[in-house]
């Protein structure tokens, strides 16, 4: 099975497009294994501090 390293630009990206009906986040865990580094996780954590509208992701 393919392996998918994600970075935080790319979560935030694809969970912003999930708002229209479909996740892809959910189709490349389908297809895919993927792994989101520790330091990604933080970075991802840290930007849901901010007042915006993607700190969802």
């Amino acid at each position: 099975m393919p392996i998918l390293v994600g970075d935080s630009p790319a979560v935030v990206s694809v969970r912003i497009v999930a708002d229209n009906g479909s996740d892809p986040l959910v189709l490349c865990y389908v297809h895919h294994k993927g792994i989101v580094p520790t330091a990604v996780t933080e970075e991802l954590q840290e930007i849901g501090l901010y007042d915006n509208a993607y700190d969802y992701a």
